[in-house]
């Protein structure tokens, strides 16, 4: 009898979409949902899930929210949270993934993320373990689903074998979505990595209203400050550990990586212990390492290092300079690792850490710099 009822349901959804469609200004997210465990729905942002923006009430298996959107809305990911009734925790629904996974292996790609975008958003299904939550949204959510097992934007420049081809394959999503804010969003959210020519490519496959958005302007600023790949690092000394102020480039090494770093970041201190299995293997062949803390407060840092004992250089940035080196050596992210020679000429960038890439990628990418 459910089944019956949802596909009704979903094929009434699939004929008003079809022939009354009209452009919407607002935003408009009707569900029926059976199984919700709670008499009331929250919206939170994105990654924010425990911090509700809107709510709603949960009745007779249904829940709406109607949110205006003004001339200057940009999309962004949301999600639903609901407290459970059973156990008082917060969890949040999960869609199937259609772009990725359609029927009949529909539940292989789930997601508990789609994107606020204007007009009208129907989510329809049971909420079990069975993951049988379907949403109808629009080109925002798409693009998501479409990208949601590739880490768009992101790309290795210690592996610049596949760096061409990753981003010539991100190109193709944009010109498959060239009204997307989400994608542009990845994109600004990992401009670091890119040349300045490389970001203006990305912009040309976006479509003219895009071009003309203030988060486009931002990344054309962004392009016409930025330092190039292949430039000189600023010269920069801080004071260490020990209390005294001494250059951040190893002169006496071939080769120094420097790691942008505080101890409140959790990927931070995750890559710890595989930096000091490359420092112990490299630092007879001119390797060294340089981290260099942007926390604001001393004590933290201090404590960090003594729970860390990493036996290389450790700088800390003045609180009142972490803006300006930022900008200086162009990352917004940590941890941020650039490996640089001995005269500051960057070699490779990086930003966060890949659990999933192995001591070995890396040694090897250093190996062949160290020859």
């Amino acid at each position: 009898m459910l089944i019956k009822y949802f596909l009704s349901f979903f094929f009434l959804l699939l004929f008003t979409s079809c022939k009354n469609y009209k452009p919407q200004k607002d935003i408009v997210i009707k569900a029926k949902i059976h199984n919700i465990p709670a008499n009331k729905v929250y919206l939170a942002e994105g990654y924010k899930w425990e911090k509700f923006i809107d709510s709603s009430q949960y009745q007779n298996d249904s829940f709406s929210f109607h949110i205006r959107a003004g001339n200057n809305f940009i999309p962004f990911l949301i999600t639903i949270s609901f407290i459970d009734s059973n156990d008082r925790k917060i969890k949040t629904l999960y869609y199937r993934n259609h772009i990725l996974s359609p029927p009949p292996d529909s539940t292989r790609y789930m997601t508990n993320f789609f994107v606020m975008e204007k007009g009208n958003i129907d989510i329809v299904g049971i909420n079990n373990s069975n993951n049988q939550l379907d949403i109808f949204a629009g080109i925002e959510t798409n693009a998501m689903f479409k990208t949601q097992m590739m880490n768009f934007g992101y790309v290795d420049n210690e592996k610049r074998e596949t760096r061409t081809a990753l981003i010539e394959k991100f190109k193709t999503v944009i010109k498959e979505y060239p009204s997307s804010y989400y994608l542009l969003g990845e994109v600004f959210n990992n401009k670091e990595l890119y040349s300045a020519l490389e970001l203006s490519s990305y912009l040309t496959c976006f479509n003219k209203e895009l071009q003309a958005s203030k988060m486009a302007g931002m990344l054309n600023a962004y392009i016409g400050d930025r330092p190039k790949l292949d430039s000189r690092l600023p010269v920069l000394s801080l004071l260490t550990d020990k209390n005294i102020e001494k250059p951040i480039i190893d002169t006496s090494s071939k080769f120094t990586m420097l790691v942008f770093w505080a101890s409140w970041c959790a990927p931070c201190r995750a890559e710890i212990p595989v930096l000091k299995k490359l420092y112990e293997d490299l630092k007879s062949k001119g390797f060294s390492i340089s981290s260099i803390s942007i926390d604001e407060d001393r004590k933290k840092w201090k404590g960090a290092l003594l729970q860390e004992k990493m036996p290389w250089n450790q700088f800390i940035v003045d609180s009142s300079d972490i803006e300006n080196i930022k900008r200086k050596y162009d990352f917004s992210a940590i941890p941020f690792t650039i490996i640089a020679d001995r005269k500051g000429n960057v070699i490779s960038r990086s930003v966060g850490f890949d659990s999933n890439k192995s001591y070995s990628e890396r040694k090897k990418f250093l190996d062949s710099l160290l020859k």
